[in-house]
C-alpha cells in the first residue's frame, strides 16, 4: 500500500477482512509514517500490517500486489515503481494528472506484462445499477444532472475527511462523475459546452453534451452538508437518486424507495472492487470494471476543462483581490489551490501570510494609474508573491 492518509487506512481495513490472516500488508508512507504506526497500534494489527518511511523490498513471490492510494501527484511515479517490480497494481483515481501520463502508464504496463487496474469504486455500487433500471422506464433520457458536494467538516469511516489541496475540484471529482455515467450512459463521449466558477474554484458548474443528451454537473467543496444527487429526466418524467447517505433513496413518479433494500447484508462497493483486484492479481479473472478506460476518458475530459477553468479563476481573482475583505475564505481557497497546484508538496500557507500578501496587492491596485491595467497585472502580482513563499 503506497499512501498513509485516511482513505489508505480505509483500504487497509477492508483488505484485512478480505485477505488470509497469513497475508502481510506493507504500508509505504514517507510523510505519514508515524500516524500510520499509531493507527496500526490502536487497531492491534501489528502482526499483519507494517509501515515504512522508505520503500520496502517486496518478497519474491507471485502473490504480491501494490495499491496506490497516496497524493494524486505521486500516482504516476508510484505506479511506475510497482510496474518495474512486476507486481499487479491498482491505482486510486485519478490514474495520473494528465491523459498523456495515464496512457504512458497503461502502455508501460502492457509492455512489462503487468496487470494495471484503475480504482473507480462507483462502478461496483449496486444502488447505481438500481437507479439505472429505474431510469430505463423514462423513455429517451434527455438530461442527466449531477450534484456532488462535500461539507467543510465531515467524518467518514470514523475519521475527519479532507480533500487533496493539490488537486483541483474537477481533477478530483470528474473520475467519479465518469464512473457513475458509465453505469447510467455507457461509453458516453462528453464535450464541455459550459463552465461557471464560483467561490474561487470551491464550486464549479459544468455543462456537457453528447450526441444523445445534455449533462449538468455541480461540484462543491467546503459546503454545509454532504450531497450526492443524480437526476435523470426523459419523456415519461424524472427520477432522482440521493445517495448522500449510502445506499440512498430513489424518487420517481410513484414515490420514494430505498435504492438498495438489502444494503445491510450485501458486500460493499470498496470490498467488491478490492476483491476483484486481488483475484486478478493472483492470476484469476480480470473484472472489466477495473480496466483503465474510464480513467483515461476522465483524464482527457479534465484536460479539456483545465484551460477554461484557469481563465475563469484568473478573472475571478482579478475582481476579488480588489474587493475582498479580510478573512475571505473563498479567496484563501483560490490562492492556496494555485500555490498547491504549482507545487503539491509545498507547505500549507497560513491565513496571516495570505492576508499580508493580499494587502500588498490591494495597495498596488490603489496606486495604479488605470484600473483597466489591473486584470492581468494584479493576478500576476499576487501569484508571484504566493509562489515565492
Amino acid at each position: 500500500m503506497m499512501g498513509g492518509g485516511r482513505w489508505a487506512r480505509v483500504y487497509v481495513e477492508v483488505l484485512l477482512q478480505l485477505l488470509p490472516v497469513s497475508s502481510k500488508v506493507f504500508v509505504y508512507s514517507p510523510r505519514s509514517g508515524q500516524l500510520m504506526d499509531s493507527w496500526i497500534q490502536k487497531r492491534g494489527v501489528g502482526e499483519r500490517v507494517n509501515a515504512f518511511s522508505s520503500l520496502p523490498v517486496l518478497p519474491a513471490s507471485e502473490s504480491r500486489a501494490v495499491i496506490v492510494v497516496n497524493a494524486a501527484v505521486d500516482h504516476e511515479r508510484s505506479a511506475e515503481w510497482a510496474i518495474l517490480q512486476g507486481a499487479a497494481v491498482l491505482v486510486e483515481k485519478p490514474l495520473t494528472l494528465s491523459f498523456s501520463a495515464s496512457r504512458r502508464l497503461v502502455e508501460k504496463a502492457d509492455r512489462q506484462g503487468v496487470y494495471l487496474a484503475a480504482a473507480h469504486v462507483f462502478l461496483f455500487a449496486g444502488y447505481l445499477h438500481s437507479f439505472r433500471r429505474q431510469i430505463q422506464t423514462l423513455g429517451q433520457v434527455a438530461t442527466i444532472d449531477v450534484l456532488w458536494a462535500d461539507a467543510a467538516v465531515e467524518a467518514r469511516h470514523g475519521e475527519v475527511k479532507s480533500f487533496d489541496p493539490g488537486l483541483r475540484i474537477f481533477e478530483d471529482c470528474i473520475p467519479h462523475v465518469m464512473s457513475m455515467l458509465e453505469i447510467l450512459d455507457p461509453g458516453a463521449s462528453l464535450v464541455m459546452v459550459g463552465l461557471e466558477l464560483r467561490r474561487g474554484g470551491a464550486q464549479l458548474d459544468l455543462v456537457f453534451a453528447s450526441s444523445a443528451r445534455r449533462y449538468t454537473v455541480r461540484l462543491a467543496r467546503n459546503g454545509q452538508t454532504r450531497r450526492r444527487i443524480l437526476t435523470a429526466a426523459g419523456a415519461a418524467g424524472a427520477c432522482t437518486l440521493d445517495f448522500s447517505c449510502e445506499p440512498g433513496t430513489i424518487t420517481n413518479g410513484a414515490g420514494t424507495m430505498s435504492a438498495l433494500p438489502d444494503w445491510a447484508s450485501v458486500q460493499k462497493p470498496l470490498s467488491c472492487m478490492l476483491e476483484g483486484f486481488l483475484v486478478a492479481a493472483g492470476g484469476g479473472h480480470r473484472d472489466p470494471r477495473l480496466e483503465p478506460e474510464v480513467g483515461l476518458r476522465a483524464a482527457r475530459l479534465s484536460e479539456e476543462i483545465a484551460p477554461v477553468y484557469a481563465a475563469a479563476q484568473g478573472e475571478w481573482l482579478s475582481k476579488r483581490l480588489v474587493a475582498a475583505s479580510d478573512n475571505d475564505e473563498d479567496l484563501y481557497y483560490a490562492l492556496r489551490e494555485i500555490a498547491m497546484v504549482d507545487d503539491p508538496h509545498s507547505p500549507f500557507i497560513h491565513k496571516d501570510i495570505l492576508n499580508r500578501l493580499v494587502g500588498e496587492v490591494r495597495r498596488e491596485a490603489q496606486a495604479a494609474a488605470s484600473k483597466d491595467l489591473l486584470v492581468p497585472e494584479l493576478v500576476k502580482s499576487v501569484l508571484n508573491k504566493i509562489r515565492t513563499k
